[in-house]
């Protein structure tokens, strides 16, 4: 009898766990079905799922090559370009460069460099430089040279770099110098030191 009831008790027990299984699997269904009657509903009435817009990263841009600054601003003889610092030292360079591979200037003046007073070149330099004169060359490709007052033999040379308004010159021994350029009326000047004053070429 004790075992007639302990089979039923577990068969009635294993019942309700099937019907619970089998309701539990009914509603995961239902719900599946709802969700996607749902989503097909809302997206025929023209709802956009959201999404992650993505942008790209661009790193600044970095110079990666030295580009010698003669390139950039002293332009080959004859080639023309349009002029953007019009009236500038370096448009006056640019453009005595786009007649002739090589500039040559003469000194027309000294200024002792402390007190800005002028002298003469014969003064200064006497009865060398009547006899020999004077002159100061670049090229295009960024050497340059001069005398004063002496010998054409004996003159300096080096080479330079075109900054904005001066030259950066390196000579042949090594030593270093600025040479500034002035506009005097659509006229290039470059001013060169040498000693105690600065002589003006033109």
């Amino acid at each position: 009898m004790k075992k007639e009831k302990k089979s039923k008790r577990k068969y009635g027990t294993n019942k309700i766990i099937l019907i619970l299984s089998v309701v539990f699997a009914a509603l995961l269904i239902g719900i599946s079905v709802f969700a996607f009657l749902f989503y097909e509903t809302r997206r025929e009435e023209g709802f956009v799922e959201p999404s992650i817009v993505q942008t790209e990263y661009t790193e600044p841009h970095a110079e990666t090559e030295a580009v010698s600054q003669n390139a950039s601003l002293l332009e080959p003889a004859g080639e023309t370009s349009s002029e953007t610092n019009s009236g500038s030292e370096q448009d006056l360079l640019r453009k005595a460069f786009k007649t002739s591979q090589t500039l040559a200037l003469k000194p027309y003046k000294a200024v002792e460099s402390e007190t800005g007073k002028e002298i003469s070149l014969s003064d200064l330099f006497g009865s060398a430089y009547r006899t020999y004169g004077g002159e100061l060359t670049l090229t295009q490709d960024g050497a340059f040279s001069y005398y004063i007052g002496v010998s054409k033999n004996g003159d300096s040379k080096g080479s330079y770099t075109a900054e904005e308004n001066a030259l950066s010159v390196v000579y042949a021994d090594g030593k270093t110098a600025v040479f500034r350029m002035e506009d005097d009326g659509g006229n290039l000047v470059i001013i060169v030191p040498m000693g105690l004053y600065e002589i003006y070429f033109q």
